[in-house]
């Protein structure tokens, strides 16, 4: 299965309400095999709904000098804004988790995916897949910790050769590696 939840970008208009101040409604899709789903919000909106999945290696795209620009009529500041938002958006849905994220009932909920369709299932079926890939992943480094310690008991000679063949199985370092 591939596990990478896709996020593109599917517009952006100006929204133009009698007695409000115009904003860009900010339209992404999210897709996952053959599943998709539409999100759309303004800003603020995916800022309440967002921020709080932020990381830090993934940031909330903000602009500590908003105030300052336009981000409702300078389409280079509005794409700008889109960029950042696909970009921290995919970040959340794409964490190097285990799947706790992209699995998260609170999550499906803020993006408005609804318990039950195939794009719901479908991000299920992508954090039961990290969780498989974290799971096998310390099976793999615990192994390499229990061979690597098991031969340090042997006599020290004997030790010597079969810790060089642990390493070279393991890691990846024998001989033939320290000459590149």
């Amino acid at each position: 299965m591939n596990a990478v939840v896709l996020v593109q970008p599917a517009g952006m208009p100006l929204v133009t309400e009698e007695g409000k101040k115009p904003f860009i409604r900010y339209f992404f899709t999210l897709q996952v095999g053959d599943a998709q789903h539409m999100l759309c919000a303004r800003y603020s909106v995916w800022h309440r709904r967002l921020a709080r999945y932020a990381t830090s290696s993934n940031r909330w795209p903000r602009d500590p000098f908003s105030m300052c620009k336009d981000y409702v009529f300078n389409v280079s500041n509005v794409r700008r804004r889109c960029d950042g938002l696909r970009r921290f958006i995919a970040g959340v849905l794409n964490q190097p988790d285990g799947g706790a994220v992209v699995g998260d009932a609170r999550l499906h909920a803020r993006l408005h995916i609804s318990p039950g369709t195939a794009f719901h299932t479908a991000l299920l079926r992508v954090a039961e897949s990290r969780r498989r890939i974290a799971e096998a992943s310390r099976a793999v480094e615990a192994a390499q910790r229990w061979a690597l310690g098991s031969f340090s008991m042997a006599p020290s000679s004997e030790a010597d050769g079969e810790q060089r063949i642990a390493r070279t199985i393991f890691l990846g370092d024998g001989p033939e590696d320290s000459e590149k």
